[in-house]
């Protein structure tokens, strides 16, 4: 329940936003349905930062776990092109690491939803959070692979200018309703959290979800 505490004020100010989301009534489809399907596909894209959100929360509560995101993590061009030399193989830059040049620094930067430093195993990881509810096109999945990648060899240092003694490092895309367009070990679905973390998120979450789910039928039915 502390997750869910800590979350309501974020679900509560979605809902208000959709309660006030402006929309064009559909020739065929009326006002009333009309209004419910932009509400609901409105919900979908901000459910995702909600997801999001709550499992960086819930994350952040355990001791063994220090979370922080990067807006801009810098990636200098040596890093894509070790990326693109490896064709996609993980295993290949397994034991590759090259020096961080700064947030917003590179030849290019991309946002993190989440790093997490495990205490326990000196292993830090990137995270990218989707809902996973629908597959990505052939181009998207590769970038994101190469986006993965490129993170994940530049991860452990800038896990340790951030003061935390990384040891190794991994990278991630979370798909939360379990259509992995990314196989593992890159690509985790949700059922797989409690298991990759040593914790019950997917508990948690769901409240959070269910909390989502009732406040906005409570304005789809009116």
């Amino acid at each position: 329940m502390a997750l869910l505490t800590n979350m309501k004020p974020q679900v509560d100010a979605t809902i208000d936003l959709l309660m006030k989301k402006d929309f064009r009534p559909d020739p065929i489809a009326g006002e009333l349905f009309s209004r419910v399907v932009s509400v609901i596909s409105s919900a979908y894209k901000r459910h995702g930062s909600i997801i999001e959100k709550a499992i960086l929360n819930c994350i952040s509560e355990n001791e063994r776990y220090e979370v922080w995101n990067v807006n801009q993590f810098g990636v200098q061009t040596l890093a894509n092109t070790m990326v693109a030399a490896a064709e996609g193989d993980v295993e290949a830059l397994a034991d590759t690491h090259l020096p961080y040049v700064g947030d917003g620094a590179g030849d290019g930067t991309l946002q993190i939803d989440a790093v997490v430093f495990d205490n326990e195993t000196g292993i830090v990881s990137s995270y990218e959070i989707k809902r996973g509810n629908g597959s990505f096109d052939a181009g998207k999945r590769r970038s994101m692979n190469r986006e993965a990648l490129a993170t994940k060899i530049l991860l452990k240092d800038h896990c340790v200018q951030r003061g935390y003694p990384a040891d190794d490092s991994r990278s991630h895309v979370i798909f939360y309703y379990g259509i992995r367009s990314i196989p593992a070990p890159i690509g985790l679905t949700g059922d797989e959290l409690d298991e990759h973390f040593a914790m019950d998120i997917v508990g948690p979450v769901e409240e959070v979800n269910t909390y989502f789910r009732s406040r906005l039928f409570e304005i789809i039915s009116r």
